[in-house]
């Protein structure tokens, strides 16, 4: 009907046919009626529908035998004809400027620049590249899909499910951080681009690097020194935006690496033509290892420190197993009760907690020892519950796989047998210097850090805060009935623990029996519970090994099997300690 009323107001040359691109004529917007009439229709839509929160401009023709009846100097016609639009999108920016409205760019990422005053935002078209390069690049700034959902895969449908997921945690980041750039594509021999995006705080990052060259051997080919992390910080940084079916071998993930040497040495993203784009983010070291160096810091001489108060065996028993009991009392509720209050409340408790029993620890009384116990079991419970909650959901949040989550399991198992091997040895020499209280005391300190980190840079995350208090024992309950395996489970882990609970309680008086086969009095517990981590962080490696070539039931037979033996062992030969250099180390 518009072309009908209306033929003068079509860009064509008069003596030639029509052509149609896309079935489709360019309007005339040098024509002053043709620019009211396109400034009128969009007024009417968004007075008729106030609501309209999103415009998408787009341009799906090309002009095709320009001419215009109107217009007096034809040789001007491509420069009147954007000075039209211009004037058309400014009398709607006028009238609503709040309105967002994405101009939609042409082939290869062109774009007017002229027309971004009156855009919030410009969206490329993309030539043949991945869905995953498309949304990593797309990630630097707001990210959308303009796109048909129902012709994505399963594997392209899961991996945008998840990018939007990941980026709902970055935007924050990507939106309000300084951006600095690492890698300028422009210069000559760069095959990559790079930048990252630094919060505030310092305390988060977003590290993108994008494959630029597609040349034989293209790629980054030495590390990339990082811009505006904070050079006194510990970095962990994990790669995200993981394409389903991923060789997880390739991904990144490190822990403990500090930004003073990101900064000054770099890391390589190993950006190559089988992985073009890369995306890394960074959060500073949590609480976890923290945690656990301070509890393993006087794990090593609470024994010893009972018996120093002048503790008979039966009375320190009995504190190890209130501190049991109170465990398996709070441990009952405490994942119901962090599901319902917050993971990372249940975690700064578990902190709290700790400090609280180190502090009452300092006293000789029997009865304030088994209240430190109480605190002791209560911290236990929610550090085995809570902790591995929020772990868990913050994994789901960044969309990890299982192959991910082992190594993760791993790499901090890693950590903390690492820093109990130095707390240990760090209790020996305390002991050393001053007496069995100083480890508990020097905890303190390791509780206090632990908490300020999970305090500052950790955030909450709940289970499903509207169950009901018996929701989960109910649950737990079918689901026990409905597959056995489950409880033969969890007898075989409670069968385990209860073994690990004896050998707590009983390693320090059954290695004060063989005393007499060394000279050392009294004996270096810490260094003795050094070589116990050792061998630990040594049975982390292996796992991780077999884990990907044997199912976990089939060896974990052999495993315990070893730990039988190895509890034999003070059974067969309870008067012998094998000295592998304590004197030496004690000397030291």
């Amino acid at each position: 009907e518009l072309y009908e009323n209306h033929l003068d107001w079509v860009l064509k040359v008069p003596s030639r046919p029509e052509y149609y691109f896309r079935n489709q004529l360019v309007l005339d917007l040098t024509n002053p009626a043709v620019q009211d009439f396109v400034y009128s229709t969009i007024d009417g839509m968004f007075t008729k529908h106030p609501m309209v929160a999103y415009v998408k401009w787009d341009c799906n023709s090309v002009i095709y035998n320009a001419y215009s009846s109107t217009n007096p100097h034809q040789s001007h016609l491509y420069i009147d004809y954007v000075r039209s639009l211009y004037n058309i999108l400014n009398r709607l920016r006028n009238k609503y400027p709040t309105i967002p409205m994405m101009l939609c760019s042409g082939g290869g990422g062109r774009v007017d620049y002229g027309a971004l005053q009156y855009f919030t935002e410009f969206w490329p078209n993309w030539g043949k590249q991945s869905l995953k390069f498309r949304t990593d690049v797309a990630m630097m700034g707001k990210l959308g899909y303009d796109i048909v959902v129902s012709e994505l895969d399963s594997n392209e449908l899961l991996f945008s499910q998840q990018a939007l997921q990941i980026y709902d945690r970055l935007k924050d980041t990507i939106w309000h951080g300084d951006l600095f750039r690492l890698v300028s594509p422009y210069r000559s021999g760069n095959d990559v681009a790079s930048l990252i995006f630094v919060n505030e705080q310092r305390d988060h990052a977003v590290w993108f690097t994008y494959l630029i060259n597609n040349r034989y051997r293209a790629g980054t080919s030495r590390p990339i020194r990082l811009k505006g992390i904070d050079p006194t910080k510990i970095y962990k940084f994990q790669e995200i935006n993981i394409y389903p079916g991923t060789d997880n071998l390739t991904v990144v993930y490190l822990n403990n690496l500090s930004g003073d040497y990101l900064m000054t040495f770099g890391f390589d993203p190993m950006v190559n033509i089988q992985r073009p784009s890369v995306i890394i983010e960074f959060q500073l070291t949590n609480g976890v290892q923290i945690l656990k160096s301070g509890n393993h810091l006087h794990g090593s001489y609470r024994y010893a420190l009972y018996e120093s108060y002048g503790l008979s065996r039966s009375n320190i028993e009995s504190i190890y197993i209130v501190a049991y009991t109170s465990s398996l009392v709070i441990g009952t509720f405490a994942a119901s009760l962090a599901d319902l209050y917050g993971r990372r409340l249940g975690c700064l408790l578990s902190n709290i907690f700790f400090i609280v029993m180190v502090i009452l620890m300092n006293f000789s009384s029997l009865w304030i020892l088994i209240i430190s116990g109480i605190f002791s079991g209560t911290a236990d419970a929610l550090h085995l519950t809570a902790f591995d909650a929020w772990l868990l959901q913050e994994y789901r949040e960044c969309s990890l796989d299982d192959t991910s989550l082992k190594r993760i399991l791993r790499d901090a198992n890693i950590g903390v047998s690492l820093i109990s091997i130095g707390a240990s040895v760090f209790a020996q020499v305390l002991v050393k210097w001053s007496n069995y209280t100083a480890p508990f005391n020097m905890s303190v300190v390791f509780f206090t850090v632990s908490l300020i980190c999970i305090w500052k840079f950790w955030s909450e995350n709940y289970g499903n805060k509207d169950a009901k208090a018996t929701h989960s024992f109910i649950l737990a309950i079918q689901i026990l009935r409905a597959d056995p395996r489950i409880v033969v489970l969890g007898l075989c882990i409670a069968s385990f623990e209860a073994s690990l609970f004896l050998f707590i309680m009983n390693w320090t008086p059954v290695l004060e029996r063989t005393r007499s086969s060394t000279n050392q009095n009294p004996l270096p517990l810490g260094f003795i519970f050094a070589g116990y981590m050792v061998v630990t962080m040594i049975g982390s490696f292996v796992f991780y090994s077999l884990a990907k070539w044997i199912r976990v039931q089939s060896y974990m037979i052999v495993v315990l099997l070893l730990a039988a033996v190895g509890m034999t062992i003070p059974i067969i030969f309870p008067n012998v300690i094998i000295d592998i250099g304590f004197d030496w180390f004690y000397s030291v």
